[in-house]
């Protein structure tokens, strides 16, 4: 049931997560491309300017030099002196010819404003254009044109600089990015999978415990059901044993309605929806009060119960008294039921800071320290052997959820000299 439910949230968490990767990796590509097409542009100009001084100052540009900056940076140089080409051939051959590409370049510097073969306006500074320049066999260029005055004359330039190398490695960056979109939704992928494994998983544990708990309960109905039913089918053959049989019946009744009770006193703490009637609880009476309950039942088993108060009173409790009272019940049923014959079940009360601990001690066996957490689980048994009729395996729970509605807590430790001592902890008005 639980895994179709993390599969989603295993999406929603990637889809989420990967959005927002996805687009901050977008947004770094951009950047990175814009960056990268910056870069190209200024080295085109940086080149420009070189040839640009060169042309000004009057020195000499041989076709050595110029083949060797063409091949250096994949460029096509055309250069006019007051509208004359100067003969150069180039060094490389582009995807098309030389000719049609400084043709389309002086007409689109001309679209642009700058006319290359007629002398420019200024004769101090030259005038200068970048644009970009497709040619007819796929391949695209950068292309900056310049005006130059010099002298008494002027010069143009056309700078076209062939974009595979800068799209190759735009390329490569898109790809790098991608691997990294890729490698980082896997990643996700698999920390949201975890991670709704961990958000599930107090589900899934409270889940199963529902289905033990409906199991445990289911068994222990059966059992006396079954007698009930015997018992029942039993009457008409066997009418001399009635009476017998409506006892046993009698009996099984009274368990199943028992257990029918702490049931319910379990669901209604599960469902929060459990009222107390809370009235002001003198812990000093409710514990001689116990102690006249428990010490007969003490006696016929064979046992010893002492009750130790101390000298100042232990105080008054915001609580409901018969629940309080049926704490007490739970836990000297079980230290009488643990606790050998002729040894003693003690009842000692003790005030704390704003709490009173209540504690009853038997010198039983004790409780493993591996298990002292266990022994409050619903249906649980320490013993194998203590699973007759009267231990249904419930009352602990019970009685830690009713100290828990008091606002309280409930505790096993080690009695001392051995045995189990369980802790009740309850605040004080």
């Amino acid at each position: 049931m639980l895994k179709p439910l993390r599969r989603r949230l295993t999406l929603i968490f990637t889809a989420l997560t990967g959005s927002v990767l996805a687009a901050m990796l977008l947004l770094t590509l951009m950047l990175a491309q814009q960056q990268a097409r910056t870069a190209a542009r200024g080295r085109l100009s940086d080149i420009a300017d070189t040839l640009i001084e060169q042309m000004r100052s009057g020195r000499t540009i041989s076709d050595d030099w110029l083949a060797r900056m063409e091949a250096a940076s994949r460029l096509v140089i055309g250069i006019t002196d007051q509208g004359s080409p100067l003969f150069f051939s180039g060094s490389w051959t582009p995807a098309t010819s030389r000719e049609t590409l400084l043709a389309r370049a002086r007409e689109k510097a001309e679209a642009l404003g700058l006319p290359l073969e007629k002398a420019p306006v200024s004769s101090l500074y030259a005038v200068r254009q970048q644009f970009e320049l497709s040619g007819d066999n796929g391949d695209a260029y950068l292309a900056e044109a310049a005006l130059i005055p010099a002298g008494e004359g002027w010069y143009s330039l056309i700078l076209l600089q062939d974009t595979r190398p800068l799209q190759g490695g735009l390329l490569r960056l898109r790809l790098l990015y991608g691997g990294i979109g890729a490698a980082g939704a896997a990643l996700l992928l698999a920390v949201s999978w975890f991670l709704s494994g961990r958000v599930l998983r107090p589900t899934a544990e409270a889940i199963q415990k529902q289905r033990d708990f409906v199991a445990a309960a289911s068994h222990e109905l059966r059992s006396p059901l079954a007698v009930i039913r015997t018992s029942l089918s039993a009457i008409p053959a066997d009418p001399a044993g009635e009476k017998r049989y409506l006892k046993n019946i009698e009996g099984e009744a009274q368990r199943m309605s028992r257990l029918v009770d702490d049931l319910l006193i379990l669901a209604g703490s599960d469902a929060k929806n459990w009222k107390l009637r809370t009235e002001p609880v003198d812990l000093d009476a409710l514990l001689i009060d116990a102690f006249d309950q428990f010490e007969p039942l003490a006696r016929a088993k064979g046992l010893s119960l002492r009750l130790l108060l101390p000298q100042a009173p232990v105080g008054a409790a915001e609580g409901d008294r018969g629940r309080l009272m049926q704490i007490l019940s739970v836990l000297f049923s079980n230290a009488a039921d643990y606790a050998p014959q002729g040894s003693a079940v003690t009842l000692e009360a003790r005030r704390g800071k704003a709490r009173a601990l209540i504690t009853i001690s038997d010198q039983g066996p004790g409780v493993p320290d591996a298990e002292k957490e266990r022994v409050f689980d619903r249906f649980y048994r320490a013993d194998a052997a203590r699973s007759g009729k009267s231990h249904f395996g419930l009352g602990l729970s019970v009685a830690r959820e009713l100290a828990a509605l008091h606002g309280g807590s409930l505790t096993v430790g080690d009695a001392p000299g051995g045995g189990a001592a369980f802790t009740l902890s309850l605040p004080l008005r």
